[in-house]
């Protein structure tokens, strides 16, 4: 993430403020971001839950809005600075 786009972000008085298009709020995003950041994890956890799944023929189900509500849900209460450190280290 380059330097200066995080201090603004980091100094953005109005987290609150909804993006230009949707629902989501900077802070949501933001929330989401930091949330996929985390994905090579993520994606190696599923890929161990898909290959026993397929052994028993089971293939889990998926509500993808669920996923990000689950993931606004767990950072609700990180600051800006928090968020952005999480996605540049999960980056690094």
């Amino acid at each position: 993430m380059h330097g200066e786009f995080a201090s603004e972000l980091t100094a953005a008085r109005t987290p609150a403020a909804p993006l230009p298009t949707g629902t989501w709020t900077v802070r949501d995003a933001l929330y989401h971001i930091a949330a996929r950041a985390m994905l090579t994890s993520t994606l190696r956890n599923a890929e161990a839950r898909l290959k026993a799944a397929a052994e028993n023929r089971e293939l889990p189900r998926i509500n993808i809005d669920d996923v990000n509500h689950g993931q606004v849900v767990e950072r609700q209460n990180a600051t800006v600075a928090e968020l952005l450190k999480e996605i540049q280290e999960n980056h690094a």
